[in-house]
């Protein structure tokens, strides 16, 4: 989890170095004084186009930003590179993203959770309460989903792991296949993963 306040300080400390006041850095990044202000006080974290932006302009990497100086051999987060973002490193495995974000869109990696529980709607509600975090710490909401894929263990959980999409859904909902799977967790029973489209600012 990204500690808002110290991001905040490296931002503020980042800009500071390269001469720029908030206003300046304000400009040119086409956003309001405010919102650099809400960045550098720990109250939010400007959207990854905006992350892309600043690395670019102070030539450091979006780990700079976000971590301030990353110890080697740390994979919470990694590197933007030509305009695409992979964060952070999905349930200690490092061969995979929990997501990654090129251009507009948004890709996200299975998520599951609540394994504790044998409930296919527990265990939904708890999958789509991880991405819905996985989103926010890429600027996005769950109302952002245009596809998801819905993984469960045993055809006669669908009907009710799938009317608990409504819960989260009010906007209308996202395609969606569903697949039925074996997990290697043997207490999963669903999980989920999915393409998010949040235009970039331009």
């Amino acid at each position: 989890m990204l500690d808002l306040k110290k991001v905040g300080k490296n931002i503020a400390s980042i800009r500071k170095r390269n001469g720029y006041t908030q206003i300046s850095l304000a400009n040119t990044l086409n956003v309001s004084t405010q919102a650099v202000s809400k960045w550098e006080n720990g109250k939010n974290l400007p959207e990854v186009s905006l992350l892309v932006t600043m690395a670019g302009l102070f030539q450091i990497s979006v780990d700079d930003i976000l971590m301030g100086e990353v110890p080697e051999g740390d994979n919470h987060l990694l590197t933007a590179q030509n305009g695409i973002l992979r964060l952070p490193i999905h349930y200690g495995d490092d061969t995979c993203s929990s997501c990654v974000v090129a251009g507009d869109y948004i890709f996200l990696a299975h998520h599951g959770g609540g394994q504790d529980v044998d409930d296919i709607v527990h265990q939904t509600r708890a999958s789509l309460e991880s991405m819905a975090q996985t989103l926010a710490s890429v600027g996005a909401v769950l109302d952002d989903l245009v596809q998801l894929n819905y993984y469960i263990r045993d055809i006669s959980d669908f009907r009710r792991g799938a009317d608990t999409f409504r819960e989260y859904f009010k906007n209308g909902s996202p395609a969606r296949t569903t697949v039925v799977t074996e997990f290697v967790g043997k207490n999963c029973l669903c999980q989920i993963d999915g393409i998010a489209y949040k235009p970039v600012k331009r």
